[in-house]
């Protein structure tokens, strides 16, 4: 029996037509713009190119070849030691006040010599700069009686002086490497290691704290206590007076009656005298390395054949006195007002040379 093809009939027509144009669609090269779609919302911005410039400049932007990765640094450059260690820390950014941060093993030590070379913590103590100044202000009042002459009356405002945020850092338990020191034994190369146990690790934290106790007594006994006295008079209005400068100085009085003398706003240029005895007060914190009480040393040099080592371990020195005096007996109001900048302050180890064979106690 043959077989008669019957003419398609109008809606296969119109099927056969739309699959010819899907075949000859999906033979084609994707556009630029059909590949972007498809990488999701992370390509919108150089659809948004297209727009603008057209389909050339995205062509040419995706024909670029991808960057190449920049080179790493050599294994035992500074750069690199420093990268390591950044990736190693999860977070590098300032402890709250009062809390010092521990710098973990391995490039612990290399982080903190960034901060102070040879040392074994280190507490950023900044100057008053880095604090509110607090300020004394009033607001004028002026009264007319029926008869007689004016009366002027100054009220004080309030005023804001917060503590600040310190950094703070200190050698965590474990082996820390050094920079780059290394000495060749036998043919084989060591790098040399500074053991921290639990115990050193502590004490060296405990130093930071003092630098920690030592600012914040700084700040209480001065921005701190002038801006807590300014707030007690805070909406207080002093006066009558004859003149607006006089009511001004009623205030003034009032304020003076409640601060020490290293602080009496009666001397000239009160202000400038509030900010040298807040400098002289956060400097005091560093006469504890002064007096060597945060000296450490690293000692017991002994050596690690599986692993290439030559480990010290850190120890306290004969002067090392943590633990043993209060912030109040080393940060009171100076003699003078004049003090210069505080700086920051530390827990040094002795400085390693830079290819070292032994250290011995100090």
């Amino acid at each position: 029996m043959a077989w008669h093809h019957a003419p398609a009939s109008l809606w296969e027509r119109k099927t056969d037509t739309a699959a010819r144009s899907a075949a000859v669609r999906a033979s084609r090269p994707p556009s630029p713009a059909s590949r972007l779609s498809a990488a999701g919302p992370v390509a919108a911005e150089i659809l948004r190119l297209q727009r603008l410039a057209g389909n050339a400049a995205v062509s040419e932007l995706l024909a670029r070849p991808p960057a190449k990765p920049a080179a790493p640094a050599p294994v035992d450059s500074p750069r690199r030691l420093a990268e390591l260690a950044a990736a190693r820390r999860q977070d590098t950014e300032p402890a709250p006040a009062g809390v010092p941060r521990p710098s973990a093993a391995p490039d612990g030590r290399t982080f903190i010599y960034g901060k102070a070379y040879g040392a074994a913590g280190w507490t950023g103590v900044p100057n008053a700069a880095a604090y509110t100044n607090p300020d004394f202000q009033t607001d004028w009042q002026r009264e007319q009686p029926d008869a007689g002459p004016p009366r002027h009356f100054a009220v004080v405002r309030g005023t804001s002086s917060p503590d600040v945020t310190l950094e703070s850092w200190f050698l965590g338990p474990g082996d820390h490497r050094w920079d780059q020191a290394t000495v060749r034994i036998g043919g084989v190369t060591y790098h040399y290691y500074t053991h921290v146990s639990q115990q050193m690790s502590n004490l060296v934290r405990d130093g930071e704290q003092e630098h920690i106790n030592d600012a914040r007594r700084a700040y209480d006994i001065g921005y701190g206590l002038i801006a807590s006295r300014i707030n007690a008079l805070a909406g207080r209005r002093f006066g009558p007076a004859a003149t607006p400068a006089a009511a001004d100085q009623m205030a003034l009085d009032a304020l003076d009656a409640t601060l020490p003398p290293a602080l009496s706003a009666r001397q000239p240029g009160f202000r400038g005298a509030w900010v040298r005895v807040m400098d002289a007060l956060l400097a005091q914190t560093t006469s504890r390395d002064q007096r060597t009480w945060h000296t450490m040393t690293e000692t017991g040099q002994r050596r690690d054949t599986a692993k290439h080592r030559i480990v010290l371990d850190l120890a306290p020195s004969s002067t090392t006195n943590i633990n043993g005096v209060p912030s109040d007996q080393v940060v009171n109001y100076p003699a003078t007002a004049s003090g210069g900048p505080a700086g920051s302050s530390g827990a040094p180890a002795v400085p390693p040379t830079s290819n070292p064979v032994s250290i011995e106690p100090t």
